[in-house]
C-alpha cells in the first residue's frame, strides 16, 4: 500500500515538473518573438518614429516642422522630391499668413519672388469694382495676401523641415498602411532605390492630396467633380496695378488673372464637364482666343492672348468637392486635400489644411506618449469637431460664391450674379464684411450667413426695381428659393447643423401649447356629456403682477355673459433662461469686491448658494480661466503684454467674444467670493478665537478672504468634492502666513548683522559715558560711514497696518511710542539689562538707607544689599 502511494506521488510530480516546463518554454518562445517583432519593427523604422506623415506638400511639410518643434520624432515620405509644378495652391489669403505664422513658418513666404495682393478688382459688363481685406483691429495680422509659385513655396518648407534634426525626410512611394488589430501601425512603401520596406509609428497622417490612394483603406470618401480649372501662364509681362486680383465676371464662369511673380501672370477660366475643347488638337487654344479673350478687359486682352500666342503650357485640372468623414480606423488621421475638398473659387485650400494643423497640434500636445491608441482615437474625435465652424464656413463660402459666378439665361440666377457684384462694390461694413470672409481674417458660420442673405436681398432689390411687377416679384419668389436651396445644400455638406444643439423656436413652442390647451379643452368638453360649461381661465401671471380691481370686476361680469379664452402665452426655452440669467449674473455682480471697506463685525452675509449654483458658476469660470492662460502664453512668448485682438485671433474668436466670456467669468468668480464669505468667518471662530475680539481681527479676515479666492481660483469641480471642504484649508493658510509674516520684518542678513553691532555698541557706549551715545560716536566706534548706520536704521524700523483702528487707549498710546534714536532690544535682554541699568544709577546715587523704588532692595550702610524678605 506504502508502494503503491509513493508511485502515485512520483508520477503526480514527474507531470507537475513536465507541465509546467512546457508552459515555461512556451512563454519564453512568446517573450523572444515579441522582442524579435519589436527590434525588427525599430531597425526597419530606423530608430522609431512617433508621427509617419505621408506626402511632403504644403500640409505635410507644415505638419512635420510643428510637431517636430514640440519634440515629436518625425518620418515623412514623400513620392517625388523635385520642385512640383502646379496651378494650384498659388495664392495665399491674409487668414493662412495669420495661421503660417502662428506655426512660425512665415519666413516661407519671403524670397520666392511672392507678390502682395491687397484685394479684388471685379468686372462685369464692363463695370469695374475695386475692393480691398478690410484693415480691422480684431485681425492681429497684416491685410494683405501673396501669390506666388506653388512650388517654391513647397520647397521652402520642405527646407525648414528637413533642417530639424529630428525629422526624417525620406523620397518614397507608399503602397499601403501596416494594420493590425483594426489598429494601422505603419506604412509599406518602395523606396527611391526600388526597395520595399515597412515604417512604424504610433500615429500616421495621411496627407497626399487630391488623387490620394490611401483614402480608400481610410474611409469611403468619394470627391464629386465640379467642373474644371484651365490656365496657362504668360511670361516676360506685368499687369496695371499688380496688387490686386483681377476677377472678371465672364461667361460661362469666372476668368482670373494674376501676377505670381514679378514676370509672370497666371490666366485662369472655369470650363464645365461636356464643353471642354481638346488640348493637344489646338482646340482649346482657338477657344480662349474667339470666345473668353473678347470678354477680358481690353487693358489686359494684350497679356492674356500672350501666352496662347507664345505656345504656353495649357493644363485643365478638375475642381472637385468632398465632405470631411471621420474615419473608424485607429492610429490614423487624413488631412488636407485628401480629407476635404471644396471649389477653389475662394483659394482657401491651404488656409484650411493650416487651421486643422494648428488644431491637430495642439491637441497631440499634452500627450507624452502616441503609443495609446484608444487616446489618439480620442484626439481624433475631438479634431474632428473643433475644425467645423472655420471649414464649413470656408467650404459652404467656397461652394456658395462658385455657383454664384455662373453665367446664366435665367433672369433670377443671373439677378443673384449682378446683386453679388452690387453687394461687393457698395462699400462700407458689406464690402469690409465679404472681403474678411473671402480673406479668412472672418471665418465663422454667422458672418457668412448674414452676408449670404445681404447678396439675396440685393438680388432681390435689383429684380424690384425700379418698381415692383408682377414678373419680377415671381423672379424674386424663384430666387429666393434657390437662395435657400444653395444654402441648405452647402449646410448638408458640412454637417453645420451638427455644430450646436437644436434650438426650438419660439413661434413653435407656442403653437404646441396653444395645441395642447385647445385639445384638453376639447377633452374636457367632450367628458362633460356636450354640456358646454361657462370657463373662466385664471391668470397665469405672478401675485406681484395680479389684476387690479377694475379689471377683476370686469372679468367678473365677464364670467356671467360669456367665457374667456385666454390667449397663448410666450413659452421661454431653456436657452433664453440661460441667457437671462447670465446677464442678470453680470448686471449684479460685475463690480468687483471692495475687500479694504468690509467691515467683517457689522457686515451681512449673503445666503448659501447651492451645489447646482456652485457647479454653473464655476462652468461660467473656465472659459475665462482658459482665456488667461492664453494670454499668460502669449505674454511669455511676446515679452509684452498681448492685445485683445491677439488672444481673439489666437483661439480663432472676435474680440467681443472674448470680452463677453472674461465678463461673464468674473461676474461668477464675484459672486462665488460674496457668497462664501461665511467660510472665513467660521474659520475665525474655530482655530482663532483668541483673535476675533482683538485689534488684528480686521486684518486676519481680509487675509482669510485672500485665501478664499485663491481657492476659488484653484478649485476643480470634476474632482467631485465641495468647495467649502477645499477652501478651509486655504484661508487658515492665509491666516496663519499673515500672522508670520507681519509680525516683524525681514531684514536681510548683511543688515541683520550690522544692526547687532550697533546694538552693541551703543550698549558699550552707554555704560562707558553714562548717556545715550551721538550718532558719531557710534559711526565712529564700528569705522563704519554715517549713511551705511542710517540704512540699518531705516530697515529696522517697525512696519504698521494701515487698516488699523484709529482711537487708542492712553495705555496703548504711551506703549506704542518708540525712540527713534533708541536701540530695539531683545524682548529677552530688556529686563535684565533695565535692572543693570537701574542698579547702576542707584549706586551712583547712594540711596542708602533708602529701599530702591524699583526693585524693592534695600541698602545699609555697609553697601550690602538686602531683600524684602531680609
Amino acid at each position: 500500500m506504502d508502494l503503491a502511494f509513493t508511485h502515485v506521488c512520483l508520477w503526480t510530480l514527474l507531470a507537475f515538473v513536465v507541465t509546467w516546463t512546457v508552459f515555461y518554454v512556451n512563454n519564453r518562445r512568446k517573450k523572444a518573438a515579441k522582442l524579435a517583432d519589436v527590434a525588427t519593427e525599430v531597425r526597419r523604422d530606423g530608430g522609431g518614429a512617433d508621427v509617419i506623415i505621408v506626402g511632403a506638400g504644403v500640409g505635410g511639410s507644415a505638419l512635420a516642422y510643428a510637431l517636430a518643434k514640440d519634440g515629436r520624432r518625425v518620418h515623412v515620405i514623400e513620392r517625388d522630391m523635385r520642385e512640383p509644378v502646379r496651378m494650384m495652391g498659388e495664392f495665399m489669403q491674409p487668414g493662412g499668413r495669420l495661421l503660417l505664422s502662428k506655426l512660425g513658418l512665415e519666413d516661407c513666404l519671403e524670397g520666392i519672388d511672392e507678390q502682395i495682393a491687397t484685394g479684388l478688382a471685379v468686372y462685369k459688363d464692363g463695370q469695374k469694382a475695386l475692393v480691398s481685406f478690410p484693415e480691422d483691429n480684431d485681425f492681429p495680422y497684416e491685410p494683405t495676401g501673396r501669390a506666388f509659385f506653388n512650388g517654391r513655396f513647397v520647397q521652402r518648407l520642405r527646407q525648414k523641415a528637413s533642417s530639424l534634426p529630428n525629422v526624417r525626410l525620406e523620397e518614397g512611394t507608399v503602397k499601403s498602411l501596416r494594420e493590425e488589430k483594426g489598429v494601422i501601425k505603419g506604412v509599406t512603401y518602395k523606396t527611391s532605390e526600388g526597395e520595399e520596406t515597412t515604417a512604424f509609428a504610433p500615429l500616421t497622417v495621411v496627407c497626399d492630396g487630391c488623387y490620394s490612394n490611401l483614402r480608400r483603406s481610410v474611409n469611403d470618401n468619394n470627391a464629386e467633380v465640379l467642373s474644371y480649372q484651365v490656365s496657362y501662364v504668360s511670361k516676360n509681362c506685368q499687369l496695371e496695378d499688380p496688387e490686386k486680383l483681377k476677377l472678371i465676371m465672364s461667361k460661362p464662369s469666372f476668368t482670373m488673372l494674376y501676377q505670381i511673380s514679378s514676370t509672370d501672370v497666371r490666366c485662369a477660366m472655369e470650363l464645365f464637364p461636356g464643353n471642354i475643347p481638346s488640348i493637344s488638337n489646338g482646340e482649346m487654344a482657338t477657344f480662349l482666343k474667339d470666345t473668353m479673350a473678347p470678354q477680358v478687359p481690353p487693358e489686359f486682352r494684350k497679356i492674356f492672348l500672350k501666352g496662347i500666342d507664345e505656345g504656353a503650357q495649357i493644363k485643365a485640372m478638375p475642381t472637385k468637392r468632398m465632405e470631411a468623414t471621420l474615419s473608424e480606423k485607429q492610429g490614423v488621421i487624413v488631412l488636407g486635400d485628401a480629407f476635404n475638398m471644396r471649389h477653389p473659387a475662394v483659394a482657401s485650400g491651404m488656409m484650411v489644411v493650416l487651421s486643422d494643423i494648428l488644431i491637430l497640434r495642439r491637441l497631440i500636445q499634452p500627450l507624452r506618449n502616441l503609443s495609446d491608441a484608444n487616446k489618439i482615437s480620442e484626439v481624433i474625435k475631438s479634431f474632428y469637431v473643433i475644425r467645423k465652424p472655420m471649414s464649413a464656413t470656408v467650404n459652404t463660402l467656397g461652394n456658395a460664391f462658385s455657383q454664384v459666378l455662373i453665367a446664366s439665361t435665367d433672369e433670377a440666377k443671373e439677378a443673384m450674379r449682378q446683386g453679388c457684384f452690387d453687394y461687393l462694390s457698395s462699400g462700407g461694413f458689406r464690402t469690409s464684411g465679404m472681403m474678411a470672409l473671402l480673406g479668412g481674417m472672418n471665418p465663422r458660420p454667422l458672418s457668412l450667413i448674414f452676408h449670404l442673405c445681404g447678396i439675396t436681398l440685393s438680388s432681390i432689390g435689383q429684380l424690384l426695381s425700379p418698381f415692383p411687377s408682377p414678373l419680377g416679384i415671381w423672379h424674386s419668389l424663384r430666387l429666393f428659393g434657390v437662395r435657400v436651396d444653395y444654402n441648405e445644400a452647402a449646410a448638408r455638406l458640412e454637417s453645420i447643423y451638427k455644430l450646436s444643439p437644436p434650438a426650438t423656436s419660439l413661434e413653435e413652442d407656442v403653437i404646441d401649447a396653444s395645441k395642447g390647451k385647445v385639445s384638453r379643452r376639447r377633452k374636457r368638453k367632450e367628458s362633460g356629456g356636450g354640456e358646454e360649461k361657462k370657463v373662466v381661465v385664471r391668470s397665469n401671471v405672478k401675485k406681484e403682477k395680479r389684476l387690479n380691481l377694475d379689471k377683476r370686476i370686469a372679468l367678473k361680469r365677464n364670467v356671467q355673459e360669456k367665457p374667456v379664452i385666454a390667449s397663448a402665452q410666450k413659452k421661454v426655452t431653456k436657452r433664453q433662461q440661460e441667457e437671462e440669467k447670465i446677464e442678470r449674473l453680470v448686471r449684479d455682480y460685475s463690480a468687483s469686491n471692495d475687500v479694504v471697506s468690509l467691515d467683517w463685525k457689522k457686515m451681512k452675509m449673503p445666503p448659501v448658494l447651492s451645489s447646482t449654483e456652485h457647479t454653473w458658476l464655476f462652468k461660467l469660470m473656465q472659459p475665462m480661466k482658459a482665456l488667461l492662460e492664453v494670454k499668460d502664453e502669449l505674454q511669455k512668448s511676446l515679452g509684452r503684454e498681448p492685445r485683445e485682438a491677439e488672444i481673439a485671433g489666437e483661439i480663432n474668436m472676435s474680440v467681443a467674444e472674448v470680452k463677453m466670456k472674461i465678463k461673464v467669468g468674473k461676474a461668477a468668480r464675484n459672486k462665488l467670493i460674496k457668497h462664501n464669505l461665511r467660510l472665513v468667518l467660521f474659520v475665525m471662530n474655530k482655530y482663532f478665537q483668541d483673535f476675533t475680539n482683538g485689534p488684528k481681527f480686521q486684518d486676519l479676515c481680509q487675509a482669510g478672504m485672500r485665501g478664499l479666492i485663491t481657492a476659488i481660483d484653484r478649485f476643480e469641480p470634476k474632482r467631485k468634492f465641495r468647495l467649502s471642504t477645499y477652501g478651509l484649508f486655504w484661508i487658515r493658510h492665509a491666516i496663519i502666513r499673515s500672522m508670520t509674516t507681519s509680525n516683524f520684518t525681514r531684514v536681510p542678513f548683511g543688515l541683520e548683522s550690522v544692526r547687532v553691532e550697533i546694538y552693541k555698541a551703543k550698549m558699550e557706549l552707554l555704560f562707558e559715558l553714562g548717556r545715550l551715545p551721538t550718532e558719531e560716536e557710534v559711526v565712529e566706534r564700528l569705522k563704519i560711514s554715517p549713511e551705511r548706520y542710517r540704512e540699518v536704521l531705516r530697515a529696522a524700523k517697525p512696519v504698521y497696518s494701515l487698516n488699523t483702528k484709529h482711537s487708542v487707549t492712553q495705555e496703548e498710546f504711551i506703549n506704542g511710542i518708540t525712540d527713534v534714536d533708541g536701540v530695539g532690544a531683545d524682548n529677552r535682554r530688556q529686563p535684565a539689562l533695565l535692572r543693570l541699568a537701574l542698579d547702576d544709577v542707584s549706586r551712583r546715587a547712594c540711596l542708602s538707607p533708602a529701599r530702591s523704588p524699583v526693585t524693592g532692595e534695600s541698602r545699609d550702610g555697609d553697601a550690602k544689599m538686602r531683600s524684602n524678605t531680609e
